[in-house]
């Protein structure tokens, strides 16, 4: 009677001290924290709860070929990253097979090895996992959670026999909730890196919409304030008959019509790319009309500032891209390069042949631009518009716009600047 009593006391006090543990265990469990710390608390809890003092967390990666290590505990090296395909050894047997596997008396089989190894010197150890030199016993779980491998749990030990059946048939039982608790921390983590990304990407559209209602509300408005200015002038002179001072503003009107009408066309262009409807629609483009096409645009414009314009474009020359938009990008550099041009100054446009490719360069003898400048001036929230020789006003926007349509093109665009000039080249395949 006595020893029954003693027995059940017994069975009485191991049914609260796993009571507690699982208390202890969901508790942990079911926290949401950021992977890491999830995986060292995982090994934490095993250490207090089952003495488990040598543990590895690993997890399936490369289509489930080979297990990582991601987490460790009491080994000199933790090993993180280092790799073990399925089906090898220990854990990758466990990995394969998804069933516990305890494997005892480990100093036996390494002699075993050893003298395989002697044997065909062939055969060399390369895969090195964190573990105790002097290891004799080995335990390793699955970790499955919706019929899915999440991880395998290593546990080693100098003892032979250093985990209690019943702790292992325990720790077996949570195993799907520990598999749980590392999915819900993946899941976690992966959220918050959406949340990240998507608040940049909010940061980066606020950034973009006031920049492009300060290219609409002032850069825009200047040149059509300018336009009607002009127009105004034109009536006056008109109605006093001075003829001369008419002939004086034809160019001006022309320069400041061409400008408003490239900068509606560069936010139409713009506004197109951020809702995706650009359709780029390749064919070859003949090099030698299309840039004479963009010198009798700006005609006017190299003319008033007295700007020398030459190009050395190989007439047989050409590029696969879509008209338009190489169009466009041409306009863009070239206007840009006769705006930063001081009266007196030198333009030219050359095409080089490199492999399969067409280098199109566009060379000033302008102010330059500066290295910190370079580096914003395909961005619409940091480029900021800076003033021509002769005070011209721009949006900022062009260049944003050429290194868009030269991406889609599998095109790219290289600038080199100094005090003495500026060199824009532009990388476009022949096919």
């Amino acid at each position: 009677m006595e020893k029954s009593i003693e027995f059940l006391e017994k069975d009485l006090k191991e049914e609260k001290r796993k009571n507690v543990l699982l208390k202890n265990v969901a508790v942990e469990l079911a926290n949401l924290s950021p992977l890491k710390r999830k995986l060292n608390n995982i090994l934490e809890l095993l250490d207090n709860n089952f003495n488990l003092k040598h543990t590895i967390l690993l997890f399936p990666a490369m289509n489930d070929t080979v297990l990582r290590v991601f987490a460790s505990r009491g080994f000199a090296d933790p090993g993180i990253g280092v790799e073990i395909p399925f089906n090898y050894g220990v854990v990758g047997t466990v990995a394969s097979k998804k069933k516990k596997l305890r494997v005892s008396r480990l100093s036996q089989y390494r002699r075993y090895a050893n003298a395989f190894l002697k044997k065909d010197e062939s055969i060399t150890q390369t895969i090195k996992l964190p573990g105790l030199p002097n290891a004799e016993s080995q335990v390793a779980f699955p970790l499955i959670a919706n019929n899915e491998l999440v991880a395998v749990l290593s546990c080693e030990s100098e003892n032979i026999m250093f985990f209690h059946q019943t702790d292992e048939d325990l720790l077996m039982t949570l195993s799907k909730q520990i598999a749980l608790s590392i999915q819900n921390s993946i899941i976690y983590e992966q959220l918050e890196e959406r949340v990240k990304l998507r608040t940049k990407e909010l940061e980066n559209l606020n950034k973009t919409k006031d920049r492009l209602f300060t290219i609409i509300g002032h850069d825009l408005r200047s040149p059509v304030t300018s336009l009607e200015g002009l127009a105004e002038l034109f009536e006056y002179y008109n109605s006093e008959g001075k003829n001369e001072k008419l002939k004086e503003l034809g160019p001006r009107i022309s320069f400041a019509a061409k400008n408003v009408n490239q900068l509606l066309d560069n936010l139409l262009n713009w506004s197109l790319g951020q809702r995706d409807g650009l359709r780029c629609v390749p064919q070859n483009i003949e090099l030698h009309s299309l840039v004479a096409k963009v010198h009798l645009l700006f005609n006017d414009f190299i003319a008033s500032k007295n700007i020398h314009f030459s190009q050395s474009v190989d007439a047989k020359a050409s590029v696969f891209a879509d008209y338009n938009m190489i169009f466009s990008v041409l306009r863009n550099v070239i206007s840009n390069s006769i705006k930063f041009t001081p009266s007196g100054g030198q333009v030219e446009v050359s095409t080089n042949e490199i492999e399969d490719k067409v280098q199109i360069t566009i060379k000033d003898t302008g102010i330059g631009i500066s290295k910190e400048k370079i580096e914003t001036l395909f961005s619409l929230q940091k480029n900021r518009s800076t003033l021509g020789t002769d005070r011209e006003r721009g949006s900022g926007l062009g260049l944003v716009l050429v290194n868009d349509f030269m991406r889609l093109n599998k095109g790219s665009i290289h600038i080199d600047s100094s005090k003495a000039g500026t060199s824009v080249q532009l990388l476009l395949p022949t096919q």
